[in-house]
């Protein structure tokens, strides 16, 4: 897609996700619905959310005009 990880965001369930984004230079949301967010946010995960809605709550804020 022509970018660079660092310009990209990874949504990952599990503490071995997490870890493989962040080596890979990304920034990592962990998807908190079956594993612990703690666990997650150990592995290197930058914000942790536990339902799609909530997700899309945080998108929405992220993109609304100023």
């Amino acid at each position: 897609l022509g970018s660079s990880p660092r310009e990209c965001v990874v949504i990952e369930d599990s503490p071995t996700g997490v870890r493989a984004a962040v080596a890979a230079g990304m920034t990592c949301w962990g998807y908190a619905a079956a594993e612990s967010p703690e666990d997650l946010r150990a592995a290197g995960a930058a914000h942790n959310f536990d339902t799609v809605a909530e997700l899309s709550a945080f998108l929405d804020r992220l993109t609304a005009p100023n």
